[in-house]
C-alpha cells in the first residue's frame, strides 16, 4: 500500500487517553465529514483520530482538515 498522506486530527474536547481511531481513506471526499461527525458523535471521544490517505485525488484530506 502506498501512503501519500497522513494526517492526525487533534480532538481539542474531554477524550479517553486510550481510545485512537484509524481511518483508511481513498478517494471519500464525498463521505469524509460524515464519517468524522458520527465519530464525534459518540459517547467516548477518540482522543486521536489518524486519517491515512492512499493517494487519493479528489481533496479527501482538504475536507477532513477543514472539518
Amino acid at each position: 500500500m502506498y501512503i501519500r498522506s497522513l494526517k492526525t486530527i487533534h480532538m481539542n474536547t474531554p477524550a479517553s487517553k486510550k481510545l485512537h481511531v484509524i481511518i483508511p481513506a481513498f478517494n471519500e471526499a464525498d463521505h469524509i465529514v460524515l464519517c468524522l461527525a458520527s465519530i464525534l458523535r459518540q459517547t467516548v471521544r477518540p482522543r486521536r483520530i489518524i486519517l491515512i490517505d492512499d493517494g487519493s485525488t479528489d481533496g479527501t484530506i482538504g475536507r477532513a482538515t477543514a472539518f
